[in-house]
């Protein structure tokens, strides 16, 4: 019942607190302009500091990227996905800014976590996913640690279902080709575990959060 709820709160526009695959996070429908918008307000985020969107299936990254032959497709979907590694694509045209970087991109990720995942695939959308606390605070990954202030002002809290594990953000790479990769944001997901993909870290910076 609970993710049945939660997911009409959704397809109204509303805002979610949910488990992830490392923290708890804050989201709503990543197509819907006003409901992303409200995310930003309640975290007091600046919309041009974007935040990353999860998928419930591989079949909901066509509602956000148009890939074409750029990309291993095969590999990210065979041996990188799902988990807590955001994958950076050209953004189609349209999407609410606060999920579009400035240079065209959006940052997508397959959740592992099965209750992230039902309220993408029941929804029939991705979601923004971004860590639930106010910007500038410590990420969540308990139902303890997040800001009171977040549970009053948000739509619904999702509290049971597969909970997180606790790690750190998602790992962000860009692919530059094929086969090399700019990481754009270390995390949950290892630089060894990359590498032995057979991918070339061309470099490693620190500029996404």
């Amino acid at each position: 019942m609970e993710i049945e709820h939660a997911v009409l709160v959704l397809k109204k526009g509303g805002i979610i607190i949910f488990p992830t695959e490392t923290l708890y996070g804050i989201g709503a429908i990543a197509l819907f302009d006003s409901a992303v918008s409200k995310v930003f307000k309640l975290k007091k985020r600046p919309l041009d500091k974007t935040v990353p969107v999860i998928i419930g299936e591989i079949t909901q990254l066509s509602m956000l990227t148009d890939t074409g032959k750029d990309f291993p497709l095969d590999l990210i979907e065979k041996k990188m996905w799902p988990g807590p590694l955001s994958i950076l694509f050209p953004a189609r045209e349209n999407l609410p800014k606060g999920i579009v970087s400035k240079d065209g991109f959006v940052c997508v990720r397959l959740t592992s976590n099965k209750t992230a995942r039902k309220l993408c695939i029941r929804s029939g959308y991705p979601l923004v996913a971004t860590s639930a606390n106010i910007s500038g605070t410590s990420a969540p990954a308990s139902l303890e640690d997040i800001d009171k202030r977040l549970l009053e002002l948000c739509d619904f809290v999702v509290k049971s279902g597969e909970k997180p594990e606790g790690k750190k953000a998602s790992t962000i790479i860009k692919f530059l080709d094929k086969k090399r990769i700019k990481i754009l944001r270390q995390g949950a997901y290892s630089f060894e575990k990359l590498k032995k993909l057979g991918l070339e870290v061309v470099n490693i910076g620190g500029g996404v959060s």
